[in-house]
């Protein structure tokens, strides 16, 4: 309600939204500053673990420095559903829009964000992803 400190929902959909500007904006620190290791990618095709907050920026710089070669402009959340598991463990299913520098959408994807609470600041410590445009349930 009005006036009240915001709750773990409103904390992880402001960290969602840094990631994604972040992201956009090929700000590394950030998304360094935001997540925690070990960080795990699980996709369709694989599942990627990493222990060091090098090799997560690494991978990072690889996708998202992939996507000039699209003619990417930024990308856009269209939904997000947020449940808090415990007091220090939440997930977000996010879907979104990567959209060119003409406006049109070239990619849609959807994914299962973990977060986790330590020190009374909320991390991203996971994505579940679905890589083919298949939705998730």
């Amino acid at each position: 309600s009005e006036g009240e400190q915001s709750g773990p929902a409103e904390d992880i959909e402001k960290l969602v939204n840094t990631y994604v500007d972040a992201f956009i904006h090929k700000n590394y620190s950030k998304i360094d500053e935001i997540t925690e290791v070990p960080f795990v990618f699980v996709n369709n095709d694989e599942t990627l673990s990493y222990s060091t907050k090098e090799s997560l920026i690494e991978r990072y710089k690889i996708i998202r420095e992939s996507l000039d070669d699209s003619d990417y402009s930024h990308s856009e959340v269209t939904s997000i559903d947020i449940s808090q598991i415990n007091g220090s463990i939440a997930k977000a299913k996010v879907a979104y829009a990567r959209k060119n520098k003409s406006g049109d959408v070239f990619h849609n994807g959807e994914g299962v964000y973990l977060f986790r609470k330590k020190e009374d600041q909320w991390f991203l410590a996971g994505r579940i992803e679905s890589s083919k445009n298949e939705p998730l349930e």
